[in-house]
């Protein structure tokens, strides 16, 4: 199901959309910028009407928590059957309950009768949505695309995905504008409605499991062993668990900057919260166009900008001065979150994929907790220092990481 016939120009370099060619990956890249914006945005929209609603930046944390509490046990049960069922199938499955829970929103909206409770159960069903698709549509990626031009399309992936953080925040910040949750859940409808149709146009790939198909507690086994015993892999797994718990919390409580710290409403709140997503789209399209010999080395440079940069924006003393430190992290996410991906699916066997992207939902998964902690420690010491000081702390444990992994930084 890979294209062979994608054109190089003669200086070896891929065009920035050469792997676009081939039919199956255009059209999953196509839904993939409709599930990214409206990830972004119904984010953005629950953790704003849970402030609203209760006027505790705690309970911000909890939606948040629930959001991502499915991504390590689901993530990992589903790395693991996209080595053993069709991986669109799985995908299926998971955009059908991001469409259920899109629309039992809706009816609440329109019905007057959107509460926390619907909030709570909103962001479960849809974190354990995203916990299939995650591992799943990468290891997809990896088996529809050739290995001449992984990198072009994981860089086009990670464009798309930090690219509609930008917009999914920024219509998020607009329709709370214009009218608020009514508007913002008609809006993903018809965007979840319509990305499913675009999958069902994906042609399934070959389930690659040969004569031996273990059962599912081995599958799991050989998944974290072919990790774990990997010197490229293992640190991978480090570097992704310690941005994950110290990191990435704090786009879960923008809005809380937005209000408390800067002093600006749902309009101001969409358009500092995509500045991250522009900084990571600029910085994937330009990896998109590049030859990467070193995509380990890369990887752990944006791990710690982006680090570097989260840490200024906490403590920038002005809303405008935030926005560039924002960009400036974005950029980082792009060498971080595109090699990831690509590290983890070229590296092991092809049965393997699924597998080793399900391990790495481990430690995608104690984002849950990081936010559960920032949310605490913001009671105590406040916004600023809850996020910045757990932001510098990252950048120098992978600091520490990049300099004892020597075949992570050649690879």
């Amino acid at each position: 199901m890979t294209s062979s016939t994608q054109a190089t120009p003669p200086d070896g370099r891929p065009h920035i959309l050469a792997s676009l060619e081939n039919r199956d990956w255009r059209l999953l890249w196509l839904a993939g910028h409709i599930w990214n914006i409206s990830f972004w945005l119904e984010l953005i929209i629950l953790t704003w009407l849970t402030l609203e609603l209760t006027d505790s930046p705690f309970l911000v944390g909890v939606v948040g928590t629930l959001r991502f509490l499915p991504e390590p046990i689901v993530g990992l049960l589903a790395g693991v059957q996209a080595d053993r069922l069709s991986k669109r199938r799985l995908l299926l499955i998971a955009q059908a309950m991001n469409v259920a829970s899109t629309y039992a929103m809706l009816g609440a909206a329109i019905t007057g009768v959107l509460n926390m409770p619907f909030v709570y159960v909103a962001a479960l069903v849809t974190g354990c949505a995203w916990a299939i698709d995650f591992p799943v549509r990468r290891a997809l990626i990896r088996d529809l695309v050739s290995d001449r031009y992984i990198v072009n399309a994981m860089a086009l992936d990670g464009a798309s995905l930090t690219g509609m953080v930008m917009m999914g925040r920024w219509a998020a910040g607009g329709l709370l504008v214009l009218q608020g949750p009514l508007l913002a859940y008609a809006v993903l409808a018809v965007l979840y409605t319509t990305g499913l149709v675009l999958l069902l146009r994906v042609r399934s790939t070959p389930t690659v499991i040969g004569k031996y198909r273990p059962s599912l507690l081995r599958s799991l086994l050989e998944g974290g062993r072919a990790v774990w015993s990997s010197p490229v892999l293992r640190p991978v797994f480090f570097v992704t668990f310690t941005a994950n718990l110290i990191v990435f919390p704090y786009f879960s409580f923008t809005p809380v900057f937005a209000r408390d710290v800067f002093g600006v409403g749902g309009g101001w709140l969409g358009l500092m919260s995509g500045m991250d997503g522009l900084g990571a789209v600029i910085g994937s399209l330009l990896l998109a166009s590049l030859v990467i010999v070193r995509r380990g080395l890369v990887y752990l440079v944006g791990a710690i900008v982006l680090s570097l940069g989260v840490a200024a924006y906490a403590f920038s003393p002005a809303f405008f001065l935030a926005l560039p430190l924002l960009m400036i992290a974005g950029f980082g996410m792009a060498g971080f979150a595109t090699m990831q991906n690509i590290i983890v699916v070229s590296e092991v066997d092809p049965a393997m994929r699924g597998r080793a992207m399900g391990v790495m939902m481990l430690g995608l998964g104690v984002l849950p907790l990081g936010i559960l902690w920032v949310g605490w420690l913001i009671e105590f010491v406040g916004v600023r220092y809850a996020v910045g000081l757990n932001a510098a702390a990252s950048a120098v444990v992978l600091f520490l990481i990049m300099l004892t992994s020597r075949k992570l930084r050649a690879y």
